[in-house]
C-alpha cells in the first residue's frame, strides 16, 4: 500500500479527530502534603484553565533559526491514487475515477479536485517511493518515522517508540518559548501514532482538541485583573521558592506563564 506524502515549511500537526485529555497515572499527586496545596492554590490564583494543559506536556527549548513542517497525516484516507499519484495510463480496474491536471511543477499531475495543491506545487514535495511491510493504516504510520516499528497485540503499538511529532520536540523544539514544540489532533494516543513512548511525558503533544476555550479568559477575568493575579502569583513564587525548589513546582511555574503569555499576547 503506497502513501503519498505533502509537506511544507510551517508548524507540526498531527489531524484526526479530538480525543478528551486522559492524565497520566504519573500525573497524580498526594493530596494533602504542602507541594499540592502550594500546586492548587497557585493554579487557581492564576485564573487561566490553559494552564492545567499545557502543564501536562513540556517541550524543549528553542533554537534560533526558525523551522519546522506541517505534516497532513491522512490515516485511512483517501488513497493516493485520486490524490498526488494519479495512474491516467494505468488500466481502468487501477487508475482512480478522476482526471488529472497539470500543476506549477512541469510534469507533475495531480488529481482534478486538488487545484490550489497544483497552483502551489513548486512549494510541495510529493513522495511515492512509501511502502510498508504490511498492508494496514498503523503499520506505515510506525515505520515511516523508525523502520523497527512493528504493530503488536499487546495495545503497545510498535514496541514504544515515540512518534515522529515527540521527536520534533526533543530535538527541534518550539519556535516560540511561549508555544508547543508540538500538537497533536488525534483519537489515538498510542505511542508510535501520536505519543512519546520510552520518551516519555516530557514530549507528549498538547493535545489540540482540549484547547477549545482555553485561549479566552475564565468568566469574570478581564486584562487588567490577570495582570494583577500573575503579579500576586509571582509573589507567592518567590515565597515557594524559598519553601520547596522540587522540579513539579518550577514545571508548573513554566506553564502558568506559558498559559499566561499565550492568553494576554495580542
Amino acid at each position: 500500500m503506497n502513501h503519498s506524502l505533502s509537506a511544507h515549511h510551517a508548524h507540526h500537526v498531527q489531524r484526526t479527530t479530538a480525543h478528551p485529555l486522559a492524565p497520566p497515572p504519573s500525573d497524580s499527586i498526594r493530596v494533602g502534603s504542602r507541594r499540592w496545596f502550594l500546586q492548587t492554590g497557585l493554579a487557581g490564583i492564576a485564573g487561566v484553565s490553559l494552564a492545567e494543559t499545557l502543564r501536562r506536556t513540556a517541550s524543549a527549548a528553542p533554537t534560533n533559526k526558525r523551522r519546522s513542517v506541517i505534516v497532513f497525516w491522512l490515516s485511512g484516507g483517501p488513497s493516493h491514487i485520486d490524490m498526488w499519484d494519479p495512474k491516467p495510463d494505468a488500466p481502468i480496474e487501477i487508475r482512480g475515477p478522476y482526471q488529472t491536471i497539470g500543476t506549477k511543477v512541469p510534469g507533475i499531475t495531480v488529481c482534478e479536485h486538488l487545484p490550489l495543491q497544483a497552483g502551489i506545487m513548486d512549494k510541495l514535495t510529493v513522495i511515492r517511493s512509501v511502502d510498508c511491510s504490511a498492508s494496514n493504516h498503523t503499520p506505515i504510520t510506525m515505520q515511516a518515522g523508525n523502520a523497527l516499528a512493528r504493530r503488536t497485540d499487546d495495545g503497545n503499538d510498535g514496541a514504544g517508540y515515540p512518534s515522529m511529532g515527540s521527536v520534533a520536540a526533543k530535538f527541534r523544539g518550539p519556535n516560540a518559548a511561549d508555544l508547543p514544540a508540538f500538537v497533536g489532533l488525534a483519537d489515538s494516543w498510542k505511542a508510535d501514532v501520536w505519543g512519546a513512548g520510552y520518551m516519555g511525558q516530557d514530549y507528549e503533544p498538547v493535545k489540540g482538541g482540549e484547547l477549545g476555550g482555553r485561549l479566552e479568559l475564565v468568566e469574570g477575568m478581564n486584562a487588567p485583573r490577570l495582570q494583577d493575579r500573575a503579579e500576586l502569583r509571582r509573589r507567592f513564587d518567590r515565597f515557594e521558592h524559598s519553601l520547596d525548589r522540587a522540579a513539579t513546582m518550577q514545571q508548573l511555574d513554566r506553564y502558568h506563564q506559558m498559559a499566561f503569555d499565550m492568553v494576554s499576547s495580542p
